[in-house]
């Protein structure tokens, strides 16, 4: 019984320390040359699923980190072109960790639909419902402020185009 338990101990704490490194795999990569950046966008796409699937306050350092390297490797690459909504700063509130589910929402859109997110507004649309689902689940803890009931209103009317103009 005691080595079960003890088996049981040290697997999860081996599970919870893949888990862990499989977070922060991305301070291993360099973005020093143009070549650098392309060859992340797999981890970036991990990070954007990894910020978009945590809940704000779980992992609050890993998450920082992650948004950090996200917003350094969008401020480089050559291969995609990052504007953000003229309205981010009320949506977030200074927020740092919806910043960065914001951010993830953005790259990973482009990162999966390279042609259609050349369209800003197609980009900062789709930016936006992203960040309205993860906002909508409860288990995220985002709190809602005024901005996000105007975009949830706009959303739920179908109008959340005329949000982005």
């Amino acid at each position: 019984m005691l080595k079960s338990i003890s088996l049981l101990i040290c697997l999860s704490i081996f599970t919870l320390s893949l888990k862990a490194q499989d977070t922060t795999q991305f301070r291993l990569v360099k973005l020093k040359k143009t070549a650098d950046y392309a060859l992340a966008e797999p981890k970036i796409k991990n990070i954007s699923e990894y910020l978009l699937n945590t809940p704000i306050k779980k992992d609050e350092m890993n998450r920082l980190d992650a948004t950090q390297f996200l917003l350094k490797w969008m401020e480089g690459t050559p291969d995609h072109t990052y504007s953000f909504h003229s309205r981010i700063s009320q949506i977030t509130k200074d927020n740092i960790d919806l910043m960065g589910v914001y951010l993830a929402a953005m790259v990973k859109f482009s990162l999966e639909y390279k042609d259609e997110s050349a369209d800003l507004k197609v980009l900062q649309l789709n930016t936006l419902k992203t960040l309205l689902t993860y906002v909508a689940n409860p288990e995220n803890g985002v709190k809602s402020n005024t901005e996000l009931k105007k975009m949830k209103e706009l959303a739920s009317k179908g109008l959340l185009e005329k949000y982005i103009k």
